[in-house]
């Protein structure tokens, strides 16, 4: 993943946390050498980024037994290319054919499921 798509991650709100991941650091900046630090980026894995888009993600407009009734789905695939698919649905009732998914686009799985990521959090 590149610089360019880390930082529109971070600036979505992507957790910075340094669980033993690469980091993007700009030296030129005194608190460089401290990952946790604002200049660092966080290069996340697949898995995290997979959780943070959450097969379990809960609309947060809905209230708690709407929430019971939600069904939600993430698919990961390739096409042409990968893609990261996201679908909710307000009600398990709901005919599933008319729910559009969030889809995020990409050369590899990571890069898909970061776009899914920022779709999810525009």
């Amino acid at each position: 993943m590149d610089y360019q798509l880390c930082k529109k991650l971070k600036d979505a709100g992507f957790p910075q946390e340094d669980n033993g991941n690469i980091f993007y650091c700009n030296r030129d900046l005194p608190d460089s050498n401290n990952k946790g630090s604002k200049s660092c980026i966080k290069v996340p894995t697949l898995s995290e980024l997979i959780q943070e888009c959450g097969a379990t993600r809960i609309a947060p407009n809905l209230n708690t037994k709407e929430q019971k009734l939600a069904e939600h789905y993430f698919r990961l695939g390739i096409g042409d290319e990968w893609y990261a698919e996201y679908k909710f649905y307000e009600s398990v009732v709901i005919n599933k054919a008319t729910a559009l998914p969030i889809i995020g686009w990409g050369i590899t799985p990571e890069i898909a499921v970061a776009n899914l990521y920022l779709e999810l959090n525009k």
